[in-house]
């Protein structure tokens, strides 16, 4: 999953990956990417989550990292 993400989010860089269950059981990977790196993602945010659910069959979320 990371090298995945780190493929298609590229040149912006990814601060962390974390497992999120949600209120129903249901886990779903948070990709974190970088505040500093946010001009430099290569799309929206909701088209790239899609690209890397499609390429892993995980559930993914992407972000922007507020820290």
């Amino acid at each position: 999953l990371k090298s995945v993400a780190e493929d298609v989010l590229a040149p912006a860089r990814i601060s962390g990956i974390n497992i999120v269950f949600g209120k129903d059981g249901e886990e779903r990977f948070k990709i974190r990417v970088m505040r500093e790196d946010a001009r430099r993602v290569p799309g929206k945010l909701e088209t790239l989550n899609n690209i890397i659910e499609m390429l892993t069959g995980e559930k993914t979320v992407v972000v922007i990292d507020d820290t």
